[in-house]
Order: structure tokens, then C-alpha cells, then sequence
């Protein structure tokens, strides 16, 4: 690949001091560049990518303000189904940084994909609710049963993630658990998304066992 994501989502508790300190129990969003944002105010920080190809989120803040993630999300779903991506022009120009053409009567794309970096209830407590809200997508060469293939967006994690996660009492529903994961030193999506390529990769000796740099 020539282009790539370069965006490594972590916990910036500095950044977000460096702003105007955000209300208790609000979400706020800022831009980081492009089709790119960050919510603060949900647990973790929460990277978003938003445009022609759905949303991704890397993590999903506690359970308790999931309803104010989406809240945020559609709100950006909105804005760049109405007004596009707008062309920042900076030297190292990506694809998403170029405007998008939208035709505003089609629905806003769903969020299609969740990372979670690790496994702290302050990055996957949303889990449940957003994957819910999303939509997978399905391939030409997915045979069998598909009755079930458009309930929720895929979630993506290294295997230690959800090793913990099945260890965890009370147990944590299925549907909040990953439906994708990965043991090596990373992994990538096998397509371009929001025209950038996305890369995991995992740092072993890190915060926990799981973590994943995006």
C-alpha cells in the first residue's frame, strides 16, 4: 500500500486538558483532521472515522454513555452526508481528505467496525449498544445462514481482548464480545476504508496483554 492511516489511537488525557475541561457526563467532539475526529468525555478517547464507507470507531467509552457516543456519531453521519468531506489540501493529501460527493437523500452509511485497543471497561463498556446500532458487511463468497449477518458492526481486537473478556464475571454478553481477532503482531483490513488503509498492530509489553495501536 502507498497511503495508509496514520492516526494511533490511544488515551490522551493531556490533549484533552489542553482544551476547554469538557462538562461531566457530555460527549464532545473535535476534529482531528479530515474525516477524522476524537470523542472525549465517554471514558476513553474515542477515534472516529466517518464517510462514504460507514463509520469505524477505535473503542467505545463506557457502557453508561454509549447512548452519547451514538448521539456524537450521528451527528457527524449528518454532517458529512450533508456537507461531505472537505479538502484540507495539505502536501500528504489522502483520499479522505478529498471532498466527498453525497447524495443527501441516501441514509447515512452505518458504523461497519469497532476496534478495541484493550480491554478496560472504559474502552469496550459501549460495546453492546454500538456494535447493536451498526451493520456488518457481507461478502459474494458467505454461504449458509445469513439471517443474521446484518446485526451489528464487527468488532475487532487482539485475542488476549476477548480471552479476558470470557473471564470476566458477570459474564459479558455475546454480542459485546469481538467477532474478529488476531494473535500475531498485527493485522489489516483487507479493504480501504473511507479511502485509507487501517492497520492494527500490537505492542507486547504494553498497558495489558491485548493492546492494539491503530
Amino acid at each position: 500500500m502507498t497511503r495508509s492511516l496514520v492516526v494511533l489511537a490511544f488515551t490522551l488525557p493531556g490533549f484533552a486538558a489542553a482544551q476547554q475541561s469538557p462538562e461531566a457526563g457530555e460527549v464532545y467532539i473535535l476534529p482531528v483532521r479530515a474525516n477524522i475526529y476524537m470523542l472525549v468525555g465517554a471514558g476513553g478517547n474515542i477515534t472516529v472515522s466517518v464517510g462514504q464507507d460507514g463509520v469505524l470507531l477505535v473503542d467505545t467509552g463506557l457502557a453508561k454513555m454509549a447512548d452519547k457516543v451514538l448521539s456524537a456519531v450521528r451527528q457527524l453521519q449528518i454532517e458529512t452526508m450533508i456537507n461531505g468531506v472537505t479538502a484540507l489540501r495539505y502536501g500528504a493529501e489522502s483520499r479522505s481528505a478529498m471532498r466527498a460527493v453525497i447524495d443527501t437523500k441516501e441514509p447515512a452509511k452505518p458504523i461497519r467496525y469497532i476496534i478495541n485497543t484493550h480491554v478496560h471497561p472504559d474502552h469496550i463498556g459501549g460495546n453492546l449498544a454500538i456494535a447493536k446500532a451498526g451493520k456488518t458487511f457481507t461478502g459474494g463468497n458467505v454461504a449458509g445462514n445469513l439471517t443474521d449477518a446484518s446485526v451489528g458492526a464487527a468488532i475487532l481486537a487482539h485475542e488476549e481482548v476477548l480471552n479476558r473478556m470470557n473471564l470476566t464475571k458477570p459474564p459479558i454478553p455475546f454480542a459485546a464480545l469481538p467477532t474478529d481477532t488476531y494473535h500475531s503482531e498485527g493485522m489489516k483490513l483487507s479493504h480501504y476504508f473511507n479511502g485509507e488503509g487501517v492497520q492494527l498492530l500490537h505492542p507486547p509489553a504494553a498497558h495489558t496483554d491485548g493492546d492494539t495501536m491503530v
